[in-house]
């Protein structure tokens, strides 16, 4: 029943045993995430990803040192695959081999890679409307002012109503 339960949770899961962190336990959605050939269990995460298991390995250890929670958003990790570098939201908890000692730390985590490629391109065309924004409200405004004796002249653009920003 509780491989029935863990292979319908729509995100990947994954549990590292043991100081050395043998994965024990994957479902479907482990394999659809990653680059996987089928043949985690029993290895070691090193032994399975050893292009990303510098950068996890501290957070898994943080885990087993203080018995805490760790969630990650967007973090960048870069297979060996030539993919390129994926994004994903993950929480390590700890698992409990007996009281007060963790003998694993269960990962639930999904891909995040496309929200944050479109995020970046978000903020790219905002940086750019902004840019253009400028130029067109710079392009408004004289270039010099007339010189007139005795007057102090001063130009600025206001955008046309109150909700118009630029």
């Amino acid at each position: 029943m509780l491989r029935r339960v863990v292979e319908r949770v729509p995100a990947g899961i994954c549990l590292l045993w043991g100081r050395e962190l043998r994965i024990r336990l994957v479902n479907q959605r482990f394999y659809d995430l990653l680059p996987d050939n089928g043949t985690a269990i029993g290895r070691t995460l090193g032994e399975q990803f050893p292009a990303v298991a510098a950068d996890a390995v501290p957070f898994v250890e943080q885990v087993f040192r203080d018995r805490g929670v760790i969630e990650l958003a967007d973090h960048r990790l870069d297979f060996d695959d030539g993919v390129g570098p994926r994004y994903y939201d993950a929480t390590l908890m700890p698992i409990d081999n007996s009281p007060g000692e963790v003998g694993g730390v269960l990962i639930t985590f999904r891909e995040t890679t496309e929200e944050v490629r479109r995020r970046r391109e978000l903020e790219h065309e905002l940086t750019e409307e902004h840019r253009i924004a400028d130029t067109l409200q710079r392009s408004l405004m004289p270039e010099d002012l007339p010189d007139l004796p005795g007057l102090k002249l001063a130009a600025r653009y206001l955008p046309a109503g109150e909700r118009h920003r630029v």
